[in-house]
């Protein structure tokens, strides 16, 4: 940047006497003085540069610990000089935090350092208490960042207004006390261990001039009380969840709330309490509880969680084989699991078939094709069923379609084969008939040979008409047993 210098001359003749003079000349020196300083800050300012550090939030909450904390470190280069490398060094609460990780941004040539856990650590250092050690897990440990450019991808990365030189993860001691805290990270000040706490030099080696300000970051540590333990049992043969639970010692709840997958399930458990109950008689997968405290009327954030699962098949499928009029039961088993054998269940009652863990389908006639049959399969493991019973229907869902009395294969109009049709599945089984009702030529609710002979007698021997529907294809105008789909 090109700078605009003004020369100031300052002349004249004095007395010794002359106050009117010298007056004068101290103005103008004066002038002079500020209008040189002016250009020499100027020339200052573009060759500055600011190294520091930001966290990505200013309040940190806490419920059980281990939550992290991202603090990422910057380079603002308005005047995009060219960086050859830097240095940073701070300190942190380490009686709050422990030094996780570090993620680069992908500077070839970095080096990081802090406890002793994370990577080398640093000697002692004595402050205004002691001698507080660097790497010894109280009050202050220390973290530091060094790079130095050593290619050209290196510089490209540097290059830019504002860069991010890479991150520090930190994470919440377990045991960080209730209540709220003020964390600070203050540049670290041991000399002569440390000469220089921010420093960036050019490519050259040489020294830019850093803009330090304060160099300290502030934030704030909340953490509410939670449950000192959760525990959850589900019985299968009561079909309840029991959660039993601790409290940390001090601590006083007015109340309980329980929370069932997100869902709130009971707004007010008095405060002495220590277990709850949850009727769940059909558990199947994965169930998840919360219970968060209630202190001074609010319910506190934090909630502490615990699971309760039972394993069942999956994908089961029920069907039907319209060439042999059977009902087709298709599952697989979840992944992982051993099991012992499957227990099948029709319309709530245990059918005595043999399914072991390599058995995959099961078949059955259909039978009365208008009612709706409930097949359930549960898993039986180490000699215990589980409450997990996995459910399909044959039935459910079959929308009802219109139909032409006496029209039993729905060819469109009333034959013989329509008649053979009827009396094969009365009596052979075979095949499946979809629809009852147009099989129910006298319209009786019922199907017996009298419909088969109704057919006959209406084609050969000019009998009866049938009921309606007859001309074109409507519903069953006499609500009965029979179906049509």
């Amino acid at each position: 940047m090109n700078h605009m210098y003004t020369k100031l001359t300052c002349t004249g003749q004095r007395s010794v006497s002359d106050f009117k003079f010298l007056n004068a000349l101290q103005l103008c020196l004066f002038l002079a003085f500020l209008m040189g300083g002016q250009n020499f800050l100027s020339a200052q300012d573009d060759q500055q540069v600011e190294l520091h550090i930001l966290a990505d939030t200013d309040t940190l909450r806490l419920c059980d610990g281990g939550e992290e904390l991202t603090v990422e470190v910057w380079l603002q280069n308005p005047n995009l000089l060219s960086v050859g490398g830097f240095q940073i060094y701070y300190a942190f609460p380490a009686e709050y935090l422990t030094l996780d990780r570090f993620e680069s941004r992908g500077l070839a040539s970095v080096n990081t350092n802090g406890p002793s856990e994370f990577g080398g650590g640093f000697p002692a250092c004595a402050d205004d208490v002691g001698n507080d050690l660097w790497d010894d897990g109280i009050g202050r440990d220390v973290f530091s960042l060094v790079a130095s450019v050593t290619s050209e991808e290196d510089k490209t990365l540097l290059e830019g207004e504002s860069v991010s030189l890479g991150a520090f993860i930190f994470k919440v001691k377990d045991d960080a006390p209730l209540g709220t805290v003020t964390l600070t990270f203050p540049l670290e000040t041991c000399p002569p261990v440390i000469i220089d706490q921010k420093a960036v030099f050019d490519i050259s080696g040489n020294k830019l001039d850093v803009v330090i300000g304060s160099g300290d970051l502030s934030l704030t540590l909340e953490r509410e009380p939670v449950l000192d333990s959760l525990s959850c049992e589900h019985s299968s043969e009561t079909g309840t969840s029991t959660l039993t639970w601790e409290v940390p010692e001090g601590t006083a709840p007015d109340a309980y709330s329980i929370y069932r997958d997100g869902e709130l399930i009971a707004p007010f458990v008095p405060g002495f309490m220590r277990t709850y109950e949850d009727d769940l008689p059909n558990l199947c997968g994965t169930v998840q509880y919360e219970v968060a405290l209630q202190v001074d009327g609010e319910e506190v954030e934090c909630r502490t969680s615990c699971v309760v699962q039972a394993i069942g098949v999956e994908n089961f499928i029920c069907q039907v084989d319209e060439e042999t009029s059977e009902i087709v039961l298709n599952w697989t088993l979840p992944e992982g699991e051993v099991i012992d054998s499957l227990n099948l269940y029709k319309n709530d009652e245990l059918l005595p078939v043999d399914l072991n863990p390599l058995i995959t389908t099961y078949r059955e006639p259909v039978g009365d094709p208008c009612a709706s049959v409930v097949f359930e399969l549960a898993i039986e493991k180490d000699g215990v069923e589980s409450p997990c019973r996995t459910r399909c229907e044959f039935g459910e869902g079959l929308v009802p379609v219109d139909f032409i009395r006496g029209d039993v294969n729905f060819s469109g109009n009333q034959d013989i084969s329509d008649a053979i049709l009827s009396l094969n599945f009365q009596f052979l089984g075979d095949p499946l008939i979809t629809c009852p009702d147009a099989a129910d030529s006298d319209d009786n609710g019922m199907l017996t040979v009298g419909d088969a002979i109704w057919i006959l007698q209406f084609l050969f021997l000019g009998g009866e008409l049938f009921p309606p529907p007859l001309d074109e294809a409507g519903s069953d105008p006499t609500p009965d047993d029979l179906c049509c789909y």
